[in-house]
């Protein structure tokens, strides 16, 4: 994922992403942490996507954690496709609250 996620750099007017439904890997039992940070990496390079959609991947609690910092600074994000992940209404309040305290609730 590495040279995927320098990539993005090149793709300035990008604007939606859509990589759901793809039951994305998070890697075996021990080394799930490895993948989640990646696929977190991934979202590092496209802070100006509007739209992503990542619905259907597979995405658990312990994942979204990693996902979290880099979503937050995607500042220009509107648009956001969690659905058929294993998120919780505690995580996702932790996003919630990560964008908050980044950007105010103004």
């Amino acid at each position: 994922m590495h040279a995927i996620k320098d990539e993005f750099l090149r793709f300035k007017r990008l604007k939606t992403l859509k990589i759901g439904q793809n039951k994305l890997s998070w890697g075996d039992e021990s080394n799930w942490q490895h993948g989640a940070q990646k696929f977190a990496e991934l979202f590092e390079n496209v802070s100006f996507i509007e739209a992503l959609d990542v619905k259907d991947n597979s995405i658990k609690d312990v994942h979204f954690s990693h996902m979290i910092p880099s979503l937050v600074q995607m500042k220009n994000l509107k648009f956001l496709s969690l659905e058929k992940n294993q998120i919780t209404d505690a995580s996702f309040s932790k996003y919630l609250k990560a964008l908050v305290d980044h950007y105010g609730n103004g």
